[in-house]
């Protein structure tokens, strides 16, 4: 390993890195790339010994999860393997080229396709597709990004219906902020605690109301709608999470028309309000406050 590479990235907060789970799991990871500063090397039968000084350009991290793992489970480390492609006659700038081209140029997955890819499943991922793709009465019918970018006509990513799915039925109204496959398996434990009928039902209220209050289907771009934005649609969520005359005995979400109407006052266009539906997770409490005022105001 030369002085190009990073450091080997362990696992943060006690949690295990996703390449951990992974070997563990036993799955197949992709082919690392080798330099080799030479161009010896020998062949008997099926193998080839390569002869002179073979340096990681990618695949550190994958290298290192693997490692650890055979120092923790000896009897089954002979067993572990992973592919490699070796560039032959490198040198540390040649290699240095390719690590800056490997890890600048590589797109990462989108969390939505990830998502798509998980409905096969997770009930409650194929839930929130289902209404995307076959409901066209839901507000955001064929709206929804599941794919790697979003098209124009498309006005809320996959993730971002995932998290209000998952804060709407949360005790706290958090959004949480945790890897998508665990996104995916807490979306399933509110869906089973609901009942995955009441859950479907009550994302499809909680849109209804943001359509009949600020708007969804007559929108032809959503940069110009805060409405849509993550940060105003988590912290509605929240708001409603919260707090109990929003939930009927059964656990299905109930906006009256009074308090839709009082919604709909809320001043969406405010240059703060836009700010903040915009801005990072430190912007919650305060949208949370000022969406909690603005209901409270006037009533005893």
């Amino acid at each position: 390993v030369d002085d190009y590479q990073r450091e080997v990235l362990g696992a943060t907060s006690g949690r295990k890195s996703s390449l951990r789970t992974a070997v563990e799991k036993g799955a197949n990871l992709p082919d690392i790339m080798i330099g080799m500063r030479g161009q010896h090397y020998d062949e008997r039968g099926d193998t080839m010994t390569l002869q002179d000084r073979c340096y990681i350009i990618d695949g550190l991290q994958r290298i290192a999860a693997l490692l650890h793992y055979a120092e923790t489970n000896l009897d089954e480390a002979k067993s572990l393997r992973i592919g490699a492609e070796v560039r032959f006659n490198t040198t540390k700038e040649s290699e240095k080229e390719l690590f800056l081209t490997v890890n600048t140029s590589r797109i990462p997955v989108s969390p939505n396709v990830i998502l798509r890819n998980l409905r096969t499943s997770h009930q409650a991922v194929l839930t929130l597709y289902g209404l995307s793709h076959s409901d066209s009465k839901f507000a955001l019918y064929q709206r929804v990004s599941w794919n790697q970018r979003m098209a124009r006509q498309e006005l809320l990513s996959a993730l971002i219906l995932a998290k209000v799915g998952r804060a709407l039925h949360s005790p706290s109204g958090s959004l949480g902020g945790e890897r998508v496959p665990t996104l995916a398996a807490a979306l399933d434990e509110r869906a089973k605690e609901t009942g995955l009928n009441k859950f479907r039902k009550n994302i499809i209220t909680f849109f209804d109301v943001v359509d009949e209050c600020f708007g969804i289907r007559a929108i032809q771009y959503k940069e110009v709608s805060p409405q849509l934005k993550g940060n105003f649609l988590g912290t509605l969520s929240r708001v409603f999470a919260t707090h109990a005359n929003f939930w009927g005995e059964d656990g299905t979400l109930f906006v009256d028309a009074p308090t839709k109407r009082k919604l709909a006052a809320f001043p969406i266009d405010d240059p703060q309000v836009m700010r903040l539906a915009g801005a990072g997770n430190t912007a919650l409490p305060i949208l949370y406050g000022m969406i909690v005022d603005h209901l409270n105001k006037s009533r005893k």
